[in-house]
């Protein structure tokens, strides 16, 4: 959701020596209004023969919290088709930082937000959230942390997970092979081993493995596991866990 956005001021953009223009903060500079894309979607929608615009994942909610919520329900009323998945990966904020991601509190908000207007305009949907294990800077008991919120506090069953895969041109995967962050030269803690990202992925379906023990589950990615409630279930289907 950043379609047409740019700096108000290119001259500025210009002279600009930041990595990004949404993080550790979003830029004062960035026109980020969600109007051009609303009118796009609804464009689309007016094309004879389209019943529906879909969106299924991508969504950027650091982006339009200033928005009032009209970004947030046009894609809710108009553009989902049951499930909306958007992507905190993970919870904890010296982590988070090293993913360039937004706190955790806007994904607990957006959550907030969903119900409530899934619950005022009175539809079924779903909101997918997807977590990575392994990430550089993670620990075990950051996945501890991280069970604790997503499927105690806010009672998510988990379906969309991933052990990190780091590829070419990533600032996650040059912390992976370097141990350190490349901005800082600080060293990051990498679980490397098969055993550790193991363990850690193990936290994804609340298992807790002893210490010194071998962790539960197999870092393979994609869809892992649906639970029997909670805001990730869908009635009437066999669930089972893949590892």
């Amino acid at each position: 959701n950043m379609y047409r956005m740019k700096g108000k001021n290119q001259a500025l953009c210009a002279k600009c020596s930041r990595p990004s223009c949404i993080h550790p903060s979003v830029c004062r500079n960035l026109d980020n209004s969600h109007r051009p894309l609303i009118d796009l979607y609804r464009k689309v929608s007016a094309v004879k023969g389209i019943k529906k615009a879909f969106i299924g994942s991508g969504i950027r909610y650091d982006l339009f919290e200033q928005d009032g919520g009209a970004y947030l329900r046009e894609v809710i009323r108009n553009h989902v088709s049951g499930r909306l998945k958007v992507a905190p990966e993970h919870t904890e904020e010296h982590v988070l930082k090293l993913m360039r991601k937004p706190p955790f509190a806007l994904f607990e908000r957006l959550t907030a937000d969903f119900h409530r207007i899934c619950s005022q305009e009175h539809l079924p949907y779903q909101l997918i959230p997807y977590f990575i294990s392994s990430h550089p800077g993670c620990t075990e008991r950051d996945m501890q942390s991280l069970a604790g919120k997503v499927l105690g506090t806010l009672h998510f069953n988990l379906e969309q997970v991933q052990d990190l895969t780091p590829t070419p041109m990533t600032l996650s995967s040059v912390m992976f092979y370097t141990g350190e962050n490349p901005y800082t030269h600080e060293k990051v803690y990498v679980a490397r081993s098969q055993d550790e990202k193991r363990r850690q992925k193990a936290y994804f379906f609340g298992e807790k493995p002893a210490m010194g023990q071998p962790g539960a589950g197999h870092p393979a990615r994609g869809k892992e596991t649906r639970g029997k409630s909670g805001p990730g279930f869908r009635p009437g289907r066999k669930f089972t866990k893949k590892g």
